[in-house]
């Protein structure tokens, strides 16, 4: 049987390789699934026109561990999860659970009041209230006649 010849492989995706060079590298540095200290802990933002919500999830981390600051319109969440403790006589076989220090920050679309903020860790969710400036709130100007 004669087959043409090609020069080029037709089926050759660069983008699945990047992918697969991806995934090694994780491997290679200890990361899953691209899950590191940059992406722990996973946040949800909501914003409307008064005040900004964020629900962070911390699960096993204690809420002396967690660290909350906010300058101007950047909330910025740090702290550590500690290392679970392995019985006496065992040898960790497989570790997939991010522990040691993080840090995430988040540019909120308006200024934060930060007197005004308040926060409450339940059953591994921290959610932090950023109530919106009175100096960044749109006020309404009356036309003089």
């Amino acid at each position: 049987m004669i087959q043409r010849y090609t020069p080029f492989e037709v089926n050759w995706d660069p983008f699945a390789e990047i992918q697969e060079m991806r995934q090694a590298m994780n491997r290679l540095f200890g990361s899953t699934d691209g899950i590191s200290a940059r992406g722990f802990p996973a946040l949800n933002v909501y914003a409307n026109g008064n005040e900004a919500v964020v629900a962070a999830e911390l699960p096993g981390v204690e809420k002396e561990d967690v660290e909350i600051s906010v300058k101007g319109s950047t909330f910025t969440l740090s702290g550590s999860r500690k290392t679970s403790i392995a019985e006496e006589g065992s040898s960790g076989v497989r570790r997939e659970r991010f522990q040691g220090k993080f840090r995430r920050s988040v540019e909120l679309p308006f200024s934060i009041e930060s007197g005004k903020v308040t926060a409450s860790l339940r059953n591994g969710i921290l959610q932090v209230r950023l109530p919106r400036a009175e100096s960044d709130k749109p006020r309404k100007i009356e036309i003089e006649a």
